[in-house]
């Protein structure tokens, strides 16, 4: 079962529909240094985010596929919607979330 998480607004995320890319810095959402993902599930180890879109009000949820280091720095964070979000909002189906440590 999906886990009731604080939503982070997407005021900040710069929406690219054709490359179907958000991205947005870390800060500007809200992480603080030291962040640690939410798990997203009561009985899995998945981790990501909640995102409320500052449009429509509607809650996405967003796993993390990939951390992207450089010489054991981190630069950022690859993420997609989670099943659950792509059923309620087709319209995410091709979109990944792209979250820059700054």
């Amino acid at each position: 079962m999906e886990l009731q998480l604080n939503a982070y607004s997407t005021q900040g995320l710069t929406r690219y529909p054709a490359r179907g890319l958000l991205v947005g810095e870390a800060s500007t959402l809200g992480l603080k240094p030291g962040h640690v993902w939410d798990r997203l599930y009561d009985d899995a180890c998945d981790e990501g985010i909640a995102l409320r879109s500052h449009k429509t009000g509607m809650v996405s949820t967003w796993h993390v596929v990939e951390t992207i280091t450089q010489d054991g720095e981190v630069l950022g964070w690859m993420l997609k919607p989670t099943t659950e979000s792509v059923w309620r909002m087709p319209e995410l189906r091709n979109y990944q979330l792209n979250i820059v440590n700054d």
